[in-house]
């Protein structure tokens, strides 16, 4: 930038003296004596565009200088570097099997802080055929892993590392075919690692909140947080955000608390044993990440949406 300006300005004089010299011409000397004051206002002139020429460098120099909206000005010494260490590439999830369909049956301990669970997954090969099942299911108790056929149910061999269940099916299985595994545990989401991420900082799915009742001012709760890959502490499954499936949940919890979860409340039944079982229904498929459950002393305000067309006279429940 600054070389075009000093050429520039190294080049006027050349332009100038050839000008004056075509000018000043033996054949023209008379003529410019009789001008000369028209001369000196030309050179006058001449000088005013040779020091324009020169001050402007100065307004195309390069800024490094920063205007924010509120005036303030700041400089900036370099342009940021993104390292790929910093932010590392996640690819999506190779996926094997595809989960159309989980079923649970939860029933959450608030002494032990752990809860019993039984998941039904339906599950289908993507593209290749599979013998082989692996599925999320982080710090868990294994009791038993079974395939369902109808009314019957048949072990399954698995092995398991506190981290993923490997699954020996009892055949090869193809796109086309459909499978239903039944799967006995203990979630365990106190003694999981703490581990999280940046935005997340804590990756242990299942949360009980005040369990013993110890503080007064503090109201007794159990939920769950998924994201991105945390549901697989407290049940089985495909633990993954590009994975989509249905649910339903079957939640049993003593009489005095309120429960809400995915999709529609179906029903709420007394057991008769100081507990009730409550049953959401979601017929949407959706994330893993995105199952929810909620426990607590709740109060429901009732409510309905306006008569807006699409939603006309909406049911809608506030837990609070």
């Amino acid at each position: 930038m600054y070389k075009f300006c000093f050429s520039s300005i190294v080049g006027l004089p050349k332009y100038f003296f050839s000008m004056f010299k075509n000018s000043y011409s033996p054949a023209n000397f008379k003529m410019f004596q009789k001008t000369s004051t028209s001369t000196i206002a030309s050179s006058l002139s001449y000088s005013l565009i040779i020091y324009l020429a020169f001050t402007s460098c100065q307004f195309i120099k390069p800024k490094n200088k920063q205007t924010a909206k509120n005036g303030n000005s700041k400089v900036i010494e370099k342009a940021p570097v993104v390292k790929p260490s910093q932010f590392e590439y996640h690819p999506s999830r190779t996926l094997k099997f595809d989960l159309l369909h989980t079923k649970l049956e939860l029933n959450p301990n608030w002494n032990t802080q752990q809860m019993n669970g039984v998941a039904w997954l339906t599950l289908k090969p993507y593209f290749y055929s599979q013998n082989m099942l692996e599925l999320d299911a982080k710090g868990m108790d294994i009791g038993k892993v079974q395939l369902v056929n109808g009314k019957s149910l048949s072990d399954l061999k698995y092995f398991y590392d506190k981290k993923k269940i490997t699954i020996t099916l009892d055949k090869l299985y193809n796109k086309k075919d459909t499978l239903e595994i039944k799967i006995e545990y203990l979630s365990r989401p106190n003694d999981q690692p703490k581990g999280g991420s940046a935005a997340i900082t804590e990756d242990k799915g299942l949360y009980f909140i005040n369990a013993d009742g110890s503080d007064k001012n503090k109201p007794k709760q159990i939920w769950t947080q998924g994201e991105t890959e945390a549901s697989s502490v407290w049940f089985p499954t495909i633990d993954s955000p590009n994975e989509r499936t249905t649910q339903e949940m079957y939640i049993t919890v003593d009489t005095t608390y309120e429960v809400l979860s995915n999709g529609e409340l179906v029903y709420s039944k007394n057991n008769g044993n100081g507990t009730k079982t409550t049953y959401w229904k979601q017929d949407k498929p959706h994330a893993p990440y995105l199952f929810m459950m909620a426990i607590g002393d709740f109060a429901i305000v009732e409510d309905t949406m306006p008569s807006v067309k699409e939603w006309k006279d909406l049911e809608i429940k506030y837990y609070v």
